[in-house]
């Protein structure tokens, strides 16, 4: 946003920079052993902005959404137990399967100007977190997980062009995760 800003003809407001949204997920774990566990998990991650200004004569909106689903997979290991608690350690390694759109649009009089692009991207990713998990009743608990997931690379194409276009802006998913999860033991 701030790029867009600096590069517009005029002063555009910040109507919402990227707030931090809900994310949802799933994961199936098997375990290894006593404390160690791994299997395949999904999540879901999107969040947004837009710029924009009126006036008497003209509008502008500059709106951007990003999404990814996430591949990959998870394992857990137990350090931790006392009573009912548990504490461990997970990690999370896999992709992000990232798009980005972008829509632009301009009104003055009676003309209007619209442009949009949509970008995809293919985006490795590991996420260690700490977890503390607690049985409510037999086979279900609930946990909380802290962690911090790492982008490890990959561009930005024109969607369904994966050679040419790479995008020098990179939308990243790259941040602080807290979480909680429900879970099911069989």
């Amino acid at each position: 946003n701030s790029e867009i800003q600096k590069n517009l003809p005029f002063t555009v407001e910040t109507i919402n920079n990227f707030p931090p949204y809900y994310s949802y997920g799933a994961y199936v774990l098997t375990p290894i052993g006593s404390r160690l566990n791994i299997g395949p998990a999904y999540h879901f991650y999107t969040t947004g902005s837009r710029l924009g200004a009126k006036d008497y004569s003209a509008s502008y909106s500059f709106d951007q959404i990003i999404s990814a689903h996430s591949l990959g997979i998870q394992t857990e290991i137990t350090f931790l137990r006392t009573g009912n608690l548990e504490v461990g350690f997970e990690n999370v390694a896999g992709v992000h399967l990232a798009r980005w759109s972008i829509e632009e649009k301009f009104s003055m009089s009676e003309q209007e100007d619209n442009d949009e692009q949509r970008l995809t991207a293919i985006k490795p990713f590991i996420f260690p977190a700490i977890k503390f998990s607690y049985p409510i009743v037999k086979g279900f608990g609930i946990a909380a997980k802290a962690g911090y997931s790492f982008d490890l690379g990959g561009k930005y194409n024109l969607e369904g062009n994966t050679t040419e276009s790479k995008s020098e802006k990179n939308a990243s998913f790259t941040g602080l995760r807290l979480s909680v999860a429900l879970e099911y033991k069989l």
